[in-house]
């Protein structure tokens, strides 16, 4: 075949105008990929609730001091949960159900505020909106509780057959062991009742016992160890001299001895961090408490707080989530939405700096 030489350009001005045609094509589709996987990283990011997956990882929800308490409707017969309690809550579900889909969630105690014959009922309607969690709820036996119930008829409520227990969980390679503790005893080892109370917490013998045990064969298995208890185990500068925890020094000698991850507590309705030979501490504030002087000096009043726990071999974060309000007036009107902020690692929510939560 024989080209004269306009029909010789007029090929090459075609292969050439053809390839830059091919070029732009292989750019435009290179670059529909890129914003394709971008999106669907991004969406997927979301999705994940705003983190990335680890298979190590494990991940706890935590609500504690819920305190929640419930009213009839004269005219319904109906009974209500409060909005402070019924918001958050409802938040909380979603959040855990929604977006950060945690291995288990647990309530560290005080999930009633149990003062008076409302208890049993506050109790049924707050556990309608736990129980449309789809992950495993655990709960931690608060002082509230046993200021209303036998611990007998709490463990019918929650369906255990004891007050304290644990949990092992695998991730990945590693395992993980959730020990949920029963602080409400006297220091000579009586139980708590209604008509025997006392705030400070303690365990008794048998309990110590089985904790010694069961983080002597965590340690033989290398399992990683959180610990969850009402009674926060320092002490506190609020309350010097082991004043909310008398066994405190001796339950850290154990937990050095058993190299414990971290330890969640509740109960004081402050919120303070502490890491302590090597262990995290966190004393997490609740939901509501009706007294005047923690709204007047406590930062996050009212806040509804509830948080995020994450975990891997070598590190663990921690979030709380709670409600801003306007001018810090505590009612529903002013509420303007909500905050989370990072907990572990903060020397803003340290233990012994004084008044951490005053503002």
């Amino acid at each position: 075949m024989n080209f004269n030489c306009d029909e010789l350009v007029d090929l090459k001005i075609y292969w050439k105008t053809n390839l830059i045609h091919k070029q732009m094509i292989v750019k435009l589709l290179s670059g529909l990929l890129f914003l394709a996987v971008s999106a669907s990283g991004y969406f997927l990011y979301k999705y994940l609730g705003g983190r990335v997956e680890d298979d190590n990882a494990l991940r706890v929800g935590i609500i504690t001091d819920v305190q929640s308490y419930a009213r009839r409707d004269k005219q319904t017969g109906e009974w209500e949960l409060s909005w402070r309690i019924k918001d958050p809550l409802e938040r909380f579900v979603k959040k855990m159900n929604k977006e950060f889909r945690p291995d288990v969630v647990i309530d560290l105690g005080d999930f009633i505020d149990g003062k008076d014959h409302r208890a049993y009922k506050t109790w049924q309607q707050t556990e309608k909106i736990i129980n449309k969690l789809t992950m495993p709820v655990y709960h931690v036996l608060g002082n509230h509780e046993t200021g209303r119930f036998e611990k007998t008829v709490w463990l019918d409520l929650v369906g255990y057959n004891n007050t304290y227990y644990y949990k092992d969980i695998t991730k990945g390679k590693i395992s993980y062991r959730l020990v949920m503790l029963d602080s409400n005893f006297f220091p000579d080892g009586t139980d708590t009742t209604p008509e025997k109370r006392y705030y400070p917490g303690c365990i008794n013998d048998e309990q110590w016992n089985w904790l010694e045990s069961v983080l002597k064969e965590a340690q033989i298995e290398e399992k990683h160890v959180l610990i969850f208890i009402h009674h926060p185990p320092l002490n506190l500068d609020s309350w010097p001299n082991w004043g909310i925890f008398p066994q405190g020094e001796k339950m850290q000698a154990l937990f050095e001895e058993y190299n414990i991850r971290a330890v969640f507590a509740g109960h004081i309705e402050q919120m303070c961090y502490e890491e302590h030979e090597q262990i995290e501490y966190f004393v997490l504030q609740g939901f509501w408490k009706d007294k005047e002087h923690l709204k007047k000096e406590y930062r996050f009043e009212n806040a509804g707080n509830f948080y995020y726990v994450t975990v891997t071999p070598d590190d663990m974060e921690v979030n709380s989530e709670y409600r801003v309000f306007k001018n810090n007036e505590c009612d529903k009107e002013n509420m303007i939405g909500w905050k989370r902020e990072l907990i572990s690692g903060s020397k803003k929510y340290d233990c012994q700096d004084g008044h951490q939560l005053v503002q």
